[in-house]
């Protein structure tokens, strides 16, 4: 017998309830345990419904990672404020690098993983509303205010967001034992320490 639908679902957007049920799977379970089963079950759809949307578990689980690196996106652009000076926005982002990463480990491994981050030129080019290029609009904004030296834009944002990352997958691996406090204040420590270097004059 069919599960009953998932509360929402109605028939006309089985592809974003789909995506919606994996991505809570994803974050629960991780992406290596999560079969399409679990999603057709949970919205009471046949795998044949499925398949008219995604060829296959690879192409569900594709769409799961560009809607978690959209939450993640929207993190970043909301986590700081215009009236915060560039330093308070800089630390704004850090922090919320790590907090999303700490709030959901599953789904960030996932996202960040393999073939799965957002760090080229090209895809923040063609994704103006990606995580990496949101980092970007700050640092030239930041530039401007003469908070950091003039430089390649991306080049200073790939910087920051190896920092951020590396202190994110410290925390949620277990290669360091930090509490939430703990990981805020490494994560400011490393952006102040480079922000320290990207005002040196070479």
């Amino acid at each position: 017998m069919s599960a009953e639908p998932k509360s929402g679902y109605h028939h006309g957007d089985l592809a974003r309830a789909l995506v919606e049920v994996a991505l809570e799977h994803v974050s629960a379970h991780g992406a290596e345990a999560f079969k399409l089963a679990h999603a057709t079950r949970a919205l009471g759809v046949s795998h044949a419904a499925a398949y008219r949307h995604f060829a296959n578990r690879r192409e569900l689980l594709d769409a799961v990672a560009r809607r978690g690196m959209e939450q993640f996106a929207t993190t970043l652009a909301t986590c700081w404020s215009p009236e915060q000076d560039p330093e308070a926005q800089c630390l704004a982002m850090g922090r919320a690098v790590v907090r999303f990463a700490r709030a959901t480990p599953r789904l960030y491994l996932y996202v960040m993983g393999p073939g799965r981050s957002d760090d080229a030129d090209t895809l923040a080019q063609a994704a103006p509303t990606s995580a990496i290029a949101r980092l970007v609009e700050r640092i030239e904004a930041w530039q401007q205010a003469g908070w950091i030296r003039a430089e390649p834009p991306m080049e200073q944002a790939l910087l920051f967001w190896a920092a951020a990352h590396g202190v994110a997958h410290l925390a949620i691996t277990g290669r360091l034992t930090l509490s939430d406090a703990e990981s805020d204040a490494l994560c400011d420590r490393m952006m102040q320490a480079l922000h320290s270097g990207l005002t040196q004059a070479r």
